[in-house]
């Protein structure tokens, strides 16, 4: 496992609980097809979803870049690579076009320039591979209900107002940011929970308040 300094930041997302890091990312894991691919999962907590990939056939090979120590440590017993580090500050040991999938589950608001992250990970994309990005949704009714008749914007240890967010977007502004990196936009999706009654409200308002009722949004983007 590759090391680097640690600072204040990585000190907030050691105290977060382990079910943070450990989630499995289905909706990420679905965009893959089977195959040898070579993946790199920045943000790969404590590696479950690499491991999860190798397990059903769609990698080969997974770098995980994880800034928590804690979570680091652990990775490095389920995927092959693990760097250790803000992906801010490191300056990466990788080949260009290295990587067939490259993914970012729910990374880009925790960053300070998200927009020069894109620009640095890009390069070590293959000519047809693809980033696979999943960002929480500002206007989701979770955050204006409350702030809208009470005032409240409380951050959480988790979930759309995390207290280490740095970065909120809407639909618009998370097209912006892939615009402003030069990234094509191959797919885009709302994800909502069915397990709500929001799956409901979504069919008998046609998708008319989709938007709304949409707590993150899935993107799959190439060069």
């Amino acid at each position: 496992m590759k090391d680097t300094k640690i600072t204040n930041i990585e000190i907030l997302y050691d105290s977060k609980t382990s079910s943070y890091f450990n989630l499995i990312r289905e909706d990420l894991i679905s965009e893959i097809p089977c195959g040898p691919n070579r993946i790199l999962d920045i943000g790969c907590g404590s590696g479950a979803t690499g491991f999860a990939l190798k397990q059903k056939g769609k990698a080969s090979y997974v770098v995980g870049i994880e800034i928590s120590d804690t979570m680091a440590k652990i990775a490095k017993n389920q995927i092959d690579i693990v760097i250790l580090g803000n992906i801010e500050e490191l300056q990466l040991d990788l080949q260009s076009e290295e990587f067939d999938f490259i993914l970012l589950g729910d990374v880009l608001e925790h960053l300070i320039n998200p927009w020069e992250v894109l620009n640095k990970i890009k390069n070590y994309l293959k000519p047809n591979g693809r980033i696979i990005a999943s960002i929480p949704n500002v206007r989701c009714w979770k955050v204006l209900l409350p702030l809208l008749l009470k005032g409240n914007w409380e951050y959480a240890e988790s979930g759309l107002l995390d207290m280490s967010h740095l970065r909120f977007f809407t639909k618009k502004s998370m097209i912006a940011l892939f615009t402003a990196a030069k990234l094509k936009i191959y797919k885009s999706c709302a994800l909502i929970n069915k397990k709500t009654k929001t799956k409901y409200i979504d069919i008998m308002t046609f998708g008319f308040l989709k938007e709304f009722l949409t707590s993150h949004y899935l993107f799959v983007l190439g060069k």
